[in-house]
């Protein structure tokens, strides 16, 4: 009975040692079921982590930093994570909040007396992007900057009106960051940069996380790339300055920075529960990410069960969905389903140009989301943004057109030419939809 029963404890110890072997390999395989099709098709390139209860589950880099190169990109490869930043400056914030050197009820003019109508806005409008400020996406005097200081980025909104009554409605502003950030800094009594160091980077062990200028030298930081003019092809994005957005997107950072702070900030001890409230909301899941031209970053934060999910890609090429993705992949739960569509190789004819080509806007985004369809002498018909970045539109055997650059399916409407794209998710349970309108050409 003794040898049965250390034959017993033998095979349990056995099968134990393989299920913890086994357990990574079928994450692993999950996951690169999920992320291969999209490297391949030059929609994502970069590396996702997934912690759970503090310890890393699963960590992969995938595709190219450098793809003229053929620098491939690791675990420590640094990313501009653009609005990523964001939840960085809310987490400061809080710690500011938990010491009593400010209120979410401040208001603007009580610490920059002289911005307009600082008296209407408080902390709290900046924070939930309900406080009018401009968005200085949309401000030409952010356009192709290369050097810009958080002060002189307020002194220019301060010449601005403000978009709406504060509290009115919500609407997304980089500018409300810079005023908020400009508030911690008076506040805390140190510069911006500083304080966030001081009071996340540093208490956090994050060494790889920094702000990022136009001309500072960042060793192991990746390039930007985008979909290229066909599948499976990538290309250069267009210059985009961090200056646009001091507070609120000018960090870069690591996969593994960025999970050790989402732990820290959504389910630890950073600040306390009522300022983790106030700054970030009360969901049960937190989804926080950034995009811009060459970059794209997803998180799935789900504090009650510890798990915590991080993508940093050095592709703009927005896949909706894709941190739930990889949490369904990494826990074992069915994946989100896509609508179904067959990807042709049908060519327009020189005729379709007449139908196809001309100028849209996409007006949910703003004055900077104009976009320009033309039919190509090969047949393909391809989208260029205001920046003059091309993406071609796969066709649809249903008549429609998959655009891979937001991941959305478009159906043209109008008769005699076309007036309008209905775009939506190709997931069944997207969360986004927009309409692309013809207008006039610049």
């Amino acid at each position: 009975m003794k040898f049965v029963k250390i034959i017993a404890l033998a095979l349990m110890s056995q099968a134990c040692a393989v299920m913890a072997f086994a357990a990574p390999n079928s994450i692993e395989t999950r996951m690169d079921a999920l992320l291969n099709p999209y490297v391949a098709s030059a929609q994502f390139n970069g590396v996702v982590i997934v912690t759970k209860q503090g310890k890393t589950i699963f960590a992969k880099a995938y595709g190219m930093a450098n793809y003229e190169f053929g620098v491939p990109n690791r675990l420590d490869t640094r990313f501009k994570i653009a609005s990523l930043s964001k939840p960085i400056t809310d987490a400061a914030l809080g710690v500011l909040l938990d010491a009593g050197k400010i209120r979410m009820d401040t208001k603007v003019s009580e610490l920059i007396p002289d911005f307009p109508r600082g008296n209407e806005i408080t902390v709290r409008h900046l924070v939930e992007h309900q406080s009018g400020v401009a968005h200085t996406n949309n401000l030409p005097e952010f356009d192709n900057i290369t050097r810009m200081t958080l002060a002189q980025s307020v002194a220019i909104l301060k010449t601005k009106p403000l978009d709406f009554t504060p509290g009115s409605k919500t609407s997304y502003s980089n500018g409300g960051f810079d005023v908020l950030a400009m508030m911690m800094e008076r506040a805390a009594g140190m510069p911006f940069e500083q304080l966030l160091h001081s009071a996340v980077l540093d208490k956090l062990g994050m060494r790889d996380t920094g702000v990022a200028e136009t001309f500072r030298m960042i060793p192991r930081l990746a390039e930007g790339y985008q979909p290229g003019d066909r599948r499976g092809v990538r290309a250069r994005t267009r210059f985009y300055p961090v200056e646009m957005r001091r507070s609120g997107g000018s960090l870069y950072s690591t996969a593994g920075d960025i999970a050790t702070f989402m732990r820290a900030a959504y389910g630890g001890t950073l600040i306390s529960a009522a300022s983790r409230r106030a700054v970030f909301g009360d969901d049960a899941v937190f989804t926080p990410g950034g995009r811009s031209p060459g970059l794209y970053s997803v998180t799935y934060a789900d504090p009650a069960h510890d798990i915590y999910v991080v993508a940093l890609s050095n592709n703009y090429s927005p896949v909706d969905g894709l941190s739930r993705r990889i949490y369904r992949a990494v826990t074992g739960e069915p994946p989100l389903a896509i609508k179904p569509m067959t990807l042709t190789d049908r060519k327009l004819e020189a005729k379709d140009a007449d139908y196809y080509d001309g100028s849209f806007v996409i007006e949910q985004f703003g004055p900077y989301s104009r976009i320009g369809l033309t039919v190509q002498p090969d047949g393909r018909l391809v989208a260029t943004s205001y920046y003059g970045e091309p993406t071609i539109l796969i066709p649809l055997a249903d008549g429609g057109w998959f655009y891979p650059l937001v991941d959305a399916i478009c159906r043209p409407q109008g008769e005699a030419r076309l007036e309008r794209l209905d775009c939506a998710s190709s997931l069944k349970e997207g969360v986004f939809s927009f309409t692309a309108t013809r207008v006039p050409a610049p």
